[in-house]
């Protein structure tokens, strides 16, 4: 149960997230909403750990404890719920006929008035590509219609998985046993390295809240990924030459290596993965298309997470190689796979993908059907003017 909310809260806050931030500022509010509610969370989880590893007796109560500082946190989160707005885009694709609801809830959360030029134009491009969309079928249906909407799945999928493709999981939910495996042993050593790194990793997601919208997803993505190989090639490395762990130096070498990847996957792949997939799907089949894309990440997750344990027991100190391997290769497809959204509003993805924009297709079949109107108008007015004269000569001749 547990697991299945959780799902549903991440699905439905990176998609609110996207749909109601300025698009110059996207990338930095999606990816440090999610990122740093999933360090914060994992930092009171750590400590939690800790604090709890001294309690053992006359019984564990570390579940216990786990499961009740959950209770106050989620009752907290469901009364602010309450206060937030609907999305401009959600309320626009379902309540097309009442438009003036997404005009006010926009200019609401823009801090403006209706009238904003700024405001005005945001909303002309949301109602021109609702007006060139609804000809489309919407749900799983329009997800597979036509070859454009496919590449959007593609690449939610593929950018998905990049969040868990190093191997980040691995090394977050066996940390423990990995720094005891490296020597860290004694005493609490090991879980208190991980309460550490879990506060460093909580700080630096703010590193991608002020770049991912001045430098773009794919150039923080390269360098997270170019950082991340090279950290692991170096602790692969140390692992390799120092087997037994018995130089101090190489261990705490290696723990400095482990905080380095950690760190840079907090503001890079971390939280650039879910910005990437929520933003690239059109409103009509958002939701549907972001969660599909999340097979990615979880295929990812499961692929490395379950077979880790046995796998590094096995293998031993070299195993990290095939997390460095993995790094190379999600670096290399960065660089020649993943197009850059930054800056590009939700309704002018399009052409990114290979698709008509939606905003000058609504546009132009706008001004095609006010000129339809106008000519109609005008054709009856002939037709009026018409009978009229004829009603003129017909009362002269009489």
């Amino acid at each position: 149960m547990t697991g299945l909310g959780f799902g549903c809260n991440y699905i439905a806050t990176n998609l609110y997230v996207a749909e109601c931030s300025p698009r110059l500022l996207r990338g930095s509010f999606i990816g440090t909403v999610s990122q740093f509610g999933y360090q914060l969370g994992t930092l009171i989880a750590f400590w939690a750990g800790y604090g709890m590893s001294f309690h053992t007796k006359p019984f564990n109560i570390a579940w216990r404890v786990s499961n009740i500082i959950q209770i106050p946190i989620g009752l907290v989160f469901v009364a602010i719920s309450f206060l937030y707005p609907e999305s401009p885009r959600w309320l626009l694709e379902k309540h097309p006929d009442e438009p003036e609801r997404a005009l006010n809830t926009l200019a609401k959360i823009r801090s403006g008035e209706p009238s904003d030029e700024r405001i005005r134009i945001e909303f002309h491009e949301m109602v021109a590509s609702y007006e060139f969309r609804k000809r489309y079928a919407p749900g799983y249906l329009g997800l597979f219609k036509s070859k454009a909407m496919l590449k959007r799945l593609c690449y939610g999928f593929y950018a998905t998985a990049l969040q868990q493709f190093g191997g980040i999981a691995a090394l977050t939910m066996y940390a423990a046993l990995i720094y005891e495996s490296l020597g860290w042993n004694k005493g609490h050593q090991a879980l208190a390295i991980n309460g550490i790194q879990s506060v460093l990793q909580l700080f630096i997601v703010l590193v991608n809240t002020f770049t991912v919208d001045r430098f773009g997803r794919r150039q923080l993505l390269i360098w997270g990924f170019t950082i991340q190989s090279t950290a692991l090639l170096i602790l692969s490395s140390l692992t390799t030459a120092f087997p037994d762990n018995g130089n101090k130096a190489a261990a705490v070498a290696e723990i400095a290596m482990f905080f380095i990847v950690g760190l840079t996957y907090c503001w890079s792949n971390g939280p650039i993965a879910p910005a990437i997939a929520s933003e690239i799907f059109p409103q009509h089949v958002r939701d549907k298309g972001f969660g599909i894309s999340l097979l990615g990440q979880t295929i990812c997750l499961i692929a490395l997470t379950q077979p880790w344990p046995r796998f590094n027991h096995e293998v031993g100190a070299k195993s990290y190689w095939l997390l460095f391997s993995l790094n190379v290769v999600a670096l290399i497809s960065v660089i020649f796979i993943l197009p850059e959204t930054k800056g590009i509003s939700l309704e002018r993805m399009d052409k990114i993908f290979g698709q008509i924009d939606a905003v000058e297709a609504g546009e132009q079949q706008e001004a095609k059907e006010i000129e339809e109107e106008e000519n109609a108008a005008l054709r009856a007015s002939s037709v009026g003017d018409l009978e009229k004269n004829g009603n003129t000569t017909h009362t002269e001749l009489s």
